[in-house]
């Protein structure tokens, strides 16, 4: 919701309550807003902000008349499930609020490496603000394992973005190569961001070592959804129109920092460049 311009929010409230004939905020539709107002700001462009510092005293989406006129009950998620080091806890926090301790500060400080990103990625997953700069890297340490590579091709069917594959199109591995499982498994066996080695490569599998143990790694399918309502049965259908499938791994000598959420990763390497 921090990225919603005040007269997107109002034109919401216009559409609904126009469409529905109902004269109430949103045209009586309960709405639920979820985000964090320290994180991401509307995108305005420089011409429009006057115009909506002018209509509604400023580009949040708080700023819109429905908002105030629906009276939206606050819910404050406070409990942190992800982390447990206190230490850590507090200097996120902390950013997070603009307001960092000068002992923040030199612990952080403490932290920033001499290592280049590529020397880095020896030991650590470098997160990289950039898929070239990950696509570099990790072409750099896969050249650099014995033998050839082998290619696996995704299977594409229907309407599936190139922007939206998990990895790559035609993805190369060689034994010895580090690769991250971006797919939890079903088993349990590893989670969305374990990482392993490549061990034997298959025809259209491989092989890999995780946390000691060598698993079969089989190609998965990535669904894309499209969802209908149907007016008479006042219903939700939902259909498939594209799948990519493709092995759920990816070379993990360096990784975007968008690719790396929702991943849980033990040594990182933050290459804060752009």
């Amino acid at each position: 919701i921090s990225m919603v311009r005040s007269d997107m929010m109002q034109a919401i409230d216009n559409s609904l309550r126009l469409n529905r004939g109902d004269k109430r905020p949103f045209g009586g539709v309960r709405l639920i807003l979820s985000g964090d107002l320290h994180q991401l700001p509307p995108v305005v462009e420089s011409d429009v902000l006057p115009i909506l510092q002018q209509a509604y005293g400023g580009p949040w989406f708080f700023r819109a008349p429905v908002f105030q006129a629906a009276a939206f009950q606050l819910a404050a998620l406070k409990r942190i499930f992800r982390q447990e080091d206190e230490v850590f806890i507090r200097i996120l926090n902390s950013l997070r609020n603009g307001r960092i301790s000068h002992e923040d500060e030199a612990t952080l400080k403490s932290r920033v490496s001499t290592r280049t990103p590529a020397e880095a990625s020896n030991t650590h997953v470098v997160l990289t603000p950039n898929n070239a700069a990950a696509w570099r890297i990790n072409q750099m340490r896969l050249a650099e394992l014995p033998g050839e590579a082998k290619g696996y091709s995704a299977q594409l069917e229907g309407n599936f973005e190139a922007k939206a594959f998990p990895t790559e199109e035609v993805l190369e591995l060689k034994p010895g190569a580090r690769v991250m499982m971006i797919r939890n498994d079903p088993s349990g066996r590893w989670v969305n961001g374990s990482i392993g080695k490549v061990m034997a490569l298959g025809d259209t599998d491989c092989f890999v070592e995780i946390n000691k143990e060598t698993h079969r790694v089989a190609q998965q399918a990535w669904e894309k959804f499209r969802y209908e309502f149907d007016s008479k049965a006042n219903s939700v259908s939902r259909s498939v129109v594209g799948s990519f499938k493709q092995l759920p791994l990816r070379l993990a000598y360096a990784v975007t920092i968008h690719k790396s959420q929702g991943m849980t990763l033990d040594r990182v390497h933050i290459d804060f460049d752009n």
